[in-house]
């Protein structure tokens, strides 16, 4: 299996799956991404949702602290070497946009077929009451603009536990 991994993928579909079956699209229906699986050991992801707004022209480069929240609640990130155990990609977290990450194994389950990959984080449970609310982090409302979207797709995520992922990829050309 591991040299049918190598190369760049592009993401095709996120969709994650509650224990009563109800279908979520956790960074909305035309997510971004590349995987990149390198023959010598190395695998890079980086994931965007859809639509992520810049940030306003003219303001902080990096932009304010609501748009910070944005941005890092429709993004994730990670890298580190890789190796595979069976159907099994696992993954020793070098760096990434999760900061407890770092130091971990990510474990995916794996599907190939054909020109398609399929990764499965195994399911997860996030603790109810986890994730604070946009008035809890900043100071705002949490229908106050992109942000607002932004954490109401990762509280949707947290309301559907235990999640069941399927992350679908193709060969990127």
């Amino acid at each position: 299996m591991p040299s049918e991994l190598v190369g760049t993928w592009q993401l095709e579909s996120w969709t994650a799956r509650d224990e009563r079956g109800a279908i979520q699209q956790p960074f909305g229906p035309s997510p971004t991404g590349l995987l990149v699986i390198t023959a010598d050991g190395w695998m890079s992801v980086l994931l965007t949702a859809s639509d992520r707004p810049n940030f306003p022209t003219g303001s902080n480069p990096f932009g304010e602290s609501a748009e910070q929240s944005a941005a890092f609640v429709t993004c994730i990130s990670y890298a580190g070497r890789y190796r595979t155990d069976g159907d099994r990609l696992v993954t020793t977290v070098y760096v990434s946009s999760i900061p407890n990450w770092v130091g971990t194994e990510q474990i995916r389950e794996v599907e190939l077929a054909n020109d398609s990959l399929i990764l499965r984080p195994l399911p997860m449970a996030i603790p109810q009451g986890s994730i604070r609310s946009e008035r809890q982090v900043t100071g705002h409302d949490e229908a106050d603009g992109e942000a607002g979207r932004a954490r109401r797709q990762v509280q949707a995520m947290a309301n559907a536990v235990p999640l069941r992922n399927d992350l679908r990829w193709r060969h990127a050309r």
